[in-house]
């Protein structure tokens, strides 16, 4: 008897709790976290071309690195291969961008970026020592094709009429300069380009340079990309925008965030933008351990995001899927495919503002 009133017990109290370990087992239902809208500017997507012909230049260093894989990785990524390269159809690397951008569920534009290289002591480009050089003339070019891209120039410093050429980048529809002094090998602080400073600030024209240690471009002398070498230009009133929020690196024993912290401080023409910032050799939760509100531009670094080598990402979706809730990895998971929508709802769901990813339009007066 005694066993049996047990038993009839442990059924009750089976029954009894039963609806709740069903609730607890049972998967919530899905619901969407978000509403995308389809009018954000990514403002750090690259452009590229390869072909001699259109006065383009990869190093062969960088086109063997890996045995080729990873040249041919970016390739894939770019949404071409060899075959276009050997064909001269750089173009294609645009028409990729602008369809990628059309398909986005966020983007509206993207400003796809030229890439200077080195200058010798007489300002002209020295191709020995350039690892790459993706000229203002063909990119901007390829981009005023579209009406979804916009251009961002890039002009060393130290290049013959520097000067002369910010304005010509103006009149051709640059949004933006775009410089990685690390790999272009110039020094952002020394005082001779004081006037291409002032020139920059006469235009209206944003300054977005790499700041911390550079993983892509093989020629790097990350000494050259510490963020306090940026502080003469922000003292002549440049509006500033530090790529990657110096999420790779230190100098004097310093993280690199850090020292661009400092500047923030002093500085309120000083921005960040958080392109790679996801990438697997940043912390998984720099985005959430680095407070820079409101002064924080989106920016995706394609196609850098896309990359895979042998199956080895370089930014890896599911790495951040313990930091989420469920509707946000089903929605990033499931829900999305275009990478860039991919990218922009994980900085969301890491805690990015909805008013950073129009912060830019607003700081330089697009529409």
């Amino acid at each position: 008897m005694k066993t049996i009133a047990l038993v009839s017990i442990v059924i009750g109290i089976a029954l009894l709790t039963y609806p709740l370990f069903s609730e607890h087992e049972t998967a919530l239902p899905y619901q969407a976290p978000d509403l995308p809208r389809k009018d954000m500017v990514d403002i750090h997507f690259h452009g590229a071309c390869a072909s001699a012909v259109f006065d383009c230049f990869i190093s062969e260093q960088t086109r063997e690195k890996f045995f080729g894989l990873k040249f041919s990785a970016y390739l894939k990524s770019f949404g071409i291969d060899q075959a276009d390269i050997d064909a001269q159809n750089d173009a294609e690397i645009f028409r990729q961008a602008h369809l990628l951008v059309k398909d986005s569920r966020y983007l509206s534009h993207a400003v796809v970026l030229a890439m200077d290289g080195v200058y010798d002591s007489t300002g002209k480009l020295d191709r020995q020592r350039s690892a790459v050089y993706f000229p203002n003339e063909y990119v901007g070019e390829q981009v005023g094709k579209y009406d979804n891209l916009l251009f961002g120039a890039s002009i060393n410093p130290e290049r013959h009429q520097a000067i002369a050429d910010l304005t010509r980048a103006k009149q051709m529809g640059a949004v933006l300069i775009k410089w990685l002094p690390c790999t272009m090998l110039f020094d952002p602080a020394d005082p001779k380009h004081a006037d291409f400073y002032r020139k920059l600030v006469d235009l209206n024209l944003p300054l977005l340079s790499h700041v911390g240690n550079e993983s892509t471009i093989d020629n790097s002398q990350d000494e050259l990309c510490d963020p306090m070498r940026l502080e003469p230009a922000l003292k002549l009133g440049v509006t500033v925008i530090a790529a990657h929020m110096a999420s790779l690196g230190e100098y004097q024993g310093q993280p690199a965030y850090l020292r661009l912290l400092q500047l923030m401080q002093k500085y309120p023409n000083l921005y960040v933008d958080n392109s790679a910032t996801l990438m697997r050799n940043r912390p998984v939760d720099f985005l959430r351990s680095i407070d820079v509100s409101g002064r924080v531009f989106y920016g995706s670094d394609y196609p850098v995001l896309n990359v895979d080598i042998l199956g080895f990402r370089l930014q890896p979706m599911d790495r951040f899927d313990d930091l989420l809730d469920h509707n946000w990895r089903s929605y990033i998971h499931e829900d999305l495919n275009n990478p860039l929508d991919k990218d922009v709802a994980l900085k969301k769901a890491m805690g990015l503002q909805d008013r950073e990813f129009y912060l830019f339009q607003k700081v330089i007066g697009l529409p």
